[in-house]
């Protein structure tokens, strides 16, 4: 199976650090949705490119999409990986009602905005020992995300297709764009 991650990108960095595709800033994280800090950093990635993108750049509704916002003040740009999973991962679907069912979880906790119910979901789902999980996106309840654990998942997937930078002209960043509505700069403006 394959999973497309947004991240920050220096194609000098080597995978594991800083810049690199799977780099986490674990010490950054505690804000998002399924964030888990002290027992582990989290990828979070899309089945669609579309999702993985969209999940970027809903930040900017209200404002036309350039070049720049794909671009850092710490010199990375943004960028989309292609992954491929190890089919042994243990990743319940919290979008199938029969797993719902099995791990006594209800909708409501999957897709509520309360990060305090999401973190605790997610730190009960490590805590029983999988790789990490599945979920139906919050933009659109039909593209799966996947949140996985770092540590459990980093020798279990690899790079399916090299990172690509983001910008606007990018077949994902479009896709995205005309759903969510965010209007893009024309070529030369930013």
């Amino acid at each position: 199976m394959d999973l497309y991650r947004v991240f920050p990108w220096n194609p000098a960095s080597k995978n594991t650090e800083f810049g690199g595709v799977f780099f986490v800033a674990r010490e950054k994280q505690g804000q998002d949705r399924h964030d888990i800090p002290k027992l582990d950093g989290v990828f979070y990635c899309s089945k669609e490119p579309v999702s993985a993108v969209s999940e970027f750049i809903q930040a900017f509704r209200g404002q036309t999409l350039t070049n720049a916002h794909f671009e850092r003040p710490d010199e990375l740009a943004m960028a989309i990986v292609r992954f491929v999973l190890d089919p042994s991962l243990r990743l319940p679907d919290l979008d199938d009602p029969k797993i719902l069912a099995q791990l006594k979880i209800r909708p409501s906790e999957v897709l509520t905005h309360n990060r305090d119910t999401t973190r605790a979901m997610a730190e009960r789902l490590y805590a029983e020992g999988n790789d990490g999980f599945f979920w139906p996106s919050a933009i659109e309840a039909s593209w799966k995300n996947a949140t996985l654990f770092q540590s459990r998942v980093r020798n279990k997937i690899s790079i399916s297709e090299p990172p690509k930078p983001l910008s606007v002209e990018a077949p994902e960043v479009i896709e995205s764009s005309t759903f969510l509505r965010i209007p893009l700069a024309k070529l030369g403006s930013g």
